[in-house]
Parts: C-alpha cells; structure tokens; sequence
C-alpha cells in the first residue's frame, strides 16, 4: 500500500480520514474541510484550470470553492428543486447545472443565469460537457438521453433508450463525435453525438451501471457498477481490457484525472480506491464506515474531494 488516503462523510455528517489500513490517518494530509450546504452534496466539478470547486446540493444551491484554501467564493439558490448534476464549460468561465425537475441551467462563474435547457420529464442524472463548449449531453430518469446547444439552448439530438430504464450516466469522448451512455440494464451503449445513431452496446457488469467516463486518449472507456466493480473498456471493439474488483458495495462515482493515468471510484461502503488505468490495477485503498456522497479528483491527482451531509473535504493524495 502507497499510504495514500482520501476523506469520506458518513451518513451522520461526521468527518474521519482514514489511512489504508482502516486506522486513523495523519491529519496533515487534510487540505481543508468546509461545511456550506444545508442538505446533502450530491455533484462536485473541478474547473479545468484545477483552481475552483463547483457543488451542488439537495438545498437547491450552488457553490463555488477556492480548491487551495477551501474558502467559498460564492454561493447562489438555482430554483426549487435539488441540484442533481454539474459540469464546467472548458473555458471555466462558465457552468451548467441539471435538476430533480428535469431543468438544466447555463450560469457564469458569478452566478448570473444565461439560459435554460428544457425538455427531461424526470430528474436530470449526469452532464457531459463535449470539449468544444458548444455542447452538453445530459441523462434522465426520463429514459432519454439529450444533446443541447449550450449557445441557443436547442435540442440537437434526442435518443430514447427504451425498455423503462433510467439513463444513469453519459460521457463525450474526447473529440466530441461519440457518447457513451450506461443504464439500469446493465449495459453500456454508444451513440454518435451529432445525430443520435446507435453505434455499439456492451452488457458487461451484472447490474446497473453508475458511472462511466471516456479516458482523455479516447481509445478506453470506464465504467462503475452496482456490482461493486470497475471495468476499463477498449472503446472500438468493446472488449474489456480489465476487470477493476476490490469494492465490497456498489460503485457509485468515479472521476479520472486529467492525464487519465489514474481514476478515483467510491462505494457505498464507504471506500475509495485509486486505480492505475494502465495495469487496472489499485494502488491505495481507503476504508471506512463512512458513505461518499459526492467525489471529484484535481487535474494532476494530487488531491481528492469529496462530498457528504452538509461537508466538503479535500485532502491530498500523494
């Protein structure tokens, strides 16, 4: 074990860093901890420039971080209803928000709204913000998947996944031409992104997917399940390239750093594991009885945040 160690939030609001081992860990790792939301942080976003932290919460507001010092930059109320998704635009001037109403929103970095995206029936589950700018695919309870014109707000592209299951989770690649979308069929599908056409499906986890992100090479794809396990994916030929097991509960979030040398992924059983996505292999477990909420990692890996009941923590990862 590499002694590497991130911070979770139990369901009480308690706070604990936990070393590999399960013992209590060397409170210098603690970057900062800061509570702000009134309710659950429930999506954290780091800007490209690794500088600020976006969250949001089931109290209807979002917040903006200083990632260095933890001091909160700002802090505005979206509408009545739990902010369930974020994402930065590549520029980092700008974010977009989705909601338990099905909404979407485009808002600058101080808060000024620019437009509304709607179109969901049911909640909004995840964002993807293609590396152009100009567009952001979002995922429903609602069983669709959308691609939306950030600049005019116009739905470009609409899939319907069928079969009664909530699209979980949605991904651009890199270059913006494909999507990658998981459900609770157990099952990945890829769609072109400019017109919605079905390009390939991979039923590899037995139960639904949570989570899945393309690494920046564009060639691999990783996805978390409900059966406690990563997998990292060729992206052509759907083949599995590795089988990422060691959680005891369901994965629940990942994130991949900005090299995508290394992905972070949390549990329900309040562990999380750093991967190295070229072996597919652990290099640090952190255990815990506590439950991540919320999990973002910094462009260069160096630290790890994490949200839970009104709390943020980031603590380093060396």
């Amino acid at each position: 074990m590499s002694g590497r160690l991130v911070v979770i939030l139990c369901l009480a609001g308690t706070i604990g860093v936990v070393a590999a081992g399960g013992e209590l860990a060397d409170p210098s790792r603690l970057k900062w901890a800061q509570q702000g939301h009134a309710g659950w942080v429930t999506c954290l976003a780091v800007s490209p420039d690794g500088m600020r932290i976006l969250s949001g919460g089931d109290d209807c507001l979002l917040k903006l971080w200083d990632a260095r010092t933890g001091l909160e930059l700002r802090s505005w109320r979206t509408d009545e209803s739990a902010v369930t998704a974020v994402a930065f635009m590549p520029d980092g001037k700008s974010l977009i928000s989705g909601h338990w109403n099905g909404c979407l929103h485009a808002w600058t970095v101080e808060g000024e709204r620019l437009r509304s995206l709607r179109g969901h029936q049911e909640m909004v589950t995840s964002l993807s913000v293609a590396a152009d700018g100009k567009r952001v695919a979002s995922g429903s309870s609602d069983d669709t998947l959308r691609v939306w014109s950030i600049t005019t707000g116009k739905e470009l592209v609409y899939v319907e996944q069928g079969e009664d299951y909530d699209v979980t989770c949605v991904a651009f690649s890199p270059d913006g031409k494909q999507l990658i979308a998981g459900d609770g069929d157990n099952g990945i599908k890829l769609w072109n992104a400019e017109n919605g056409e079905a390009l390939g499906s991979v039923a590899g986890h037995a139960e639904a997917i949570s989570c899945v992100a393309f690494l920046p090479d564009g060639k691999r794809v990783v996805t978390g399940s409900w059966d406690d396990s990563l997998a990292i994916w060729d992206a052509d030929g759907g083949r599995r390239l590795f089988h990422l097991i060691g959680h005891k509960d369901d994965v629940t979030r990942l994130a991949v750093r900005a090299d995508g040398k290394e992905l972070a992924s949390a549990s329900d059983a309040g562990t999380i594991k750093i991967w190295d996505t070229s072996r597919g292999v652990c290099r640090t477990t952190l255990d815990g009885p506590q439950l991540c909420s919320a999990l973002a990692i910094g462009p260069d890996g160096r630290w790890v945040v994490t949200g839970g009941r009104r709390t943020l923590k980031c603590t380093r990862v060396p």
